[in-house]
């Protein structure tokens, strides 16, 4: 597997990404952040790509949670 495509995402960068997206940074941090984004055309569309599959997988948990809540009623 090739780790330095314009596919992949380093995990340090992965962490960034996730770290901003749970609101951990300070605003300094997130208006540095935003500026990469802006001037970094591959930085914006990995961050986009990441922040989809996230979102995603995020979304997945949260309804096994409330499947097994409603497991437990029946």
């Amino acid at each position: 597997m090739d780790y330095s495509g314009p596919n992949y995402i380093a995990q340090e960068q992965q962490e960034e990404f996730e770290y901003f997206l749970l609101g951990h940074m300070n605003i300094e941090e997130e208006i540095s952040f935003n500026k990469r984004l802006e001037k970094e055309p591959l930085l914006k569309r990995q961050f986009e790509e990441f922040k989809t599959l996230f979102l995603t997988v995020e979304e997945q948990a949260l309804r096994m949670k409330l499947d097994e809540f409603h497991d437990n009623f029946e």
